[in-house]
């Protein structure tokens, strides 16, 4: 069993360093755009205290479709990391 607990450890940390960087990435595509945290959530149909709290990693949760729709109104598209394989 502990090997389980090791693996859902490390699956954790990735999603941390996962969130962490799409909020850094998220967060400087809006100000290069120009746009307010209240602009890029409603182009994106997210409120702005949600887009508040993507950027500084407070929101432990967040689907792919508003990654992506978040991502796509500021100028991104959202892609696997690195050597993400699905089995």
């Amino acid at each position: 069993m502990a090997s389980n607990d090791r693996l859902v450890t490390r699956g954790a940390s990735r999603a941390r360093r996962i969130r962490a960087e799409f909020a850094a990435e998220i967060r400087a595509a809006r100000l290069q755009a120009g746009m307010s945290q209240e602009e890029a959530g409603s182009r994106a149909g997210l409120s702005a205290d949600r887009v508040w709290k993507i950027e500084p990693e407070a929101l432990r949760t967040l689907s792919f479709e508003d990654a992506c729709r978040l991502a796509a109104v500021l100028g991104l598209d959202v892609s696997p990391p690195t050597g993400w394989m699905l089995l």
